[in-house]
């Protein structure tokens, strides 16, 4: 289940204070990648003047190996997500005083400087949710959650598609339709509040 506006923007303010760990949740919420392909994100595919990450790999996990970078989204194919301003400042300054040990110039990485584990993103990142007294999700429910709040906004389902990177236009119908059914169904009952006076009454 995806974050309300409320408990995202709460939990948004509390990754504020938890340094590279809380960059990359905001990462997460603010473009709605997936976990690998933030995982596996460079800094040379990030434009921070221009404020837009150009998805194109993702971390993997390989037997004998550990996590690997592929050269290889979820769906073969590469994208632009716009970062926000705040986040591409952010990430500027991480730049400046933590440059990265990894040979291949990954941007997230644990504190031991090794590549970011899933399972332990997730669990850091349920803590971050229980100190922050929102319910408790995983890195999938940010994706979701920054989807849900594009859409309900915007109700461009095209626009989620491009960024959310499905390679079918349909899954992101399938999944996000109702949230525009339901703010016309909010519109709906909202007209219906004034023609009848319930707004006054209540």
């Amino acid at each position: 289940q995806p974050l309300d506006l409320e408990q995202a923007r709460t939990l948004w303010r509390a990754a504020g204070e938890e340094g590279a760990f809380g960059l990359m949740v905001r990462f997460l919420m603010a473009t709605g990648a997936r976990i690998g392909e933030a995982a596996g994100l460079r800094w040379r595919d990030l434009d921070l003047e221009g404020r837009v990450a150009a998805v194109r790999g993702q971390a993997i996990r390989l037997k004998g190996r550990g996590i690997v970078r592929a050269d290889w989204t979820k769906t073969g194919r590469e994208r632009t997500v716009p970062i926000p301003e705040d986040l591409a400042r952010d990430l500027s300054v991480l730049r400046m005083v933590e440059p990265s040990p990894d040979p291949e110039g990954v941007v997230f990485l644990n504190p031991a400087g090794g590549r970011v584990d899933k399972d332990w993103f997730n669990r850091r990142l349920k803590a971050l949710c229980r100190k922050a007294g929102v319910p408790e999700v995983s890195a999938h429910a940010l994706r979701h959650t920054a989807a849900t709040i594009g859409v309900s906004r915007t109700k461009d389902l095209k626009a989620a598609q491009g960024i959310l990177g499905h390679a079918d236009p349909s899954t992101t119908a399938r999944i996000y339709t109702h949230v525009v059914r339901d703010d016309v169904a909010r519109f709906g009952r909202e007209v219906w509040r004034a023609l009848t006076g319930e707004e006054e009454e209540g």
